[in-house]
């Protein structure tokens, strides 16, 4: 089972939080809950960990794809990775792509396509899990702190 873990970037001081997404129907915000750690002892079991909650930017929230990159860096929706591909013809081929989840898979995106893209042509993007070994993807930023990477 992959772990399910998910990524925002915080509403007061915009820094970067993972755990679990949890939207408050009541106050209609969406937050990233994590918890401290604390894990309790058997002699006390009331003690435990402590689960916090932090409000997110919406539009900032990215899913775990559950892979890692060469460095061992989770690998989230919305990242944008340099990765290798070896090609017979030319050998080595370096692309700059982004993370994305289409047609219920996380896939590689390439700069030069873009949204209006038919579901025919999607189904030609690389599901990410493709990319053989892992060690070939190496995250270089995000569309949301490094947009211009894939211009």
């Amino acid at each position: 089972m992959r772990e399910i873990l998910f990524r925002g970037k915080r509403i007061d001081n915009g820094k970067w939080i993972e755990g679990l997404l949890h939207y408050s129907h009541g106050q209609g915000v969406w937050a990233i809950t994590c918890s401290n750690g604390w894990i309790p002892s058997y002699s006390n079991p009331d003690e435990g960990e402590h689960t916090m909650f932090f409000d997110i930017i919406p539009e900032t929230v990215c899913q775990f794809t559950g892979l890692t990159d060469k460095k061992r860096v989770k690998i989230f929706e919305g990242d944008i990775c340099r990765v290798e591909y070896y090609n017979h013809a030319s050998k080595n081929i370096v692309k700059i792509q982004e993370v994305s989840f289409q047609d219920g898979t996380f896939v590689l995106r390439s700069k030069d396509i873009d949204d209006s893209i038919s579901i025919e042509e999607s189904r030609s993007l690389a599901p990410i899990f493709w990319v053989y070994p892992p060690n070939k993807i190496e995250i270089i930023g995000n569309i949301h702190g490094n947009p211009e990477l894939l211009k």
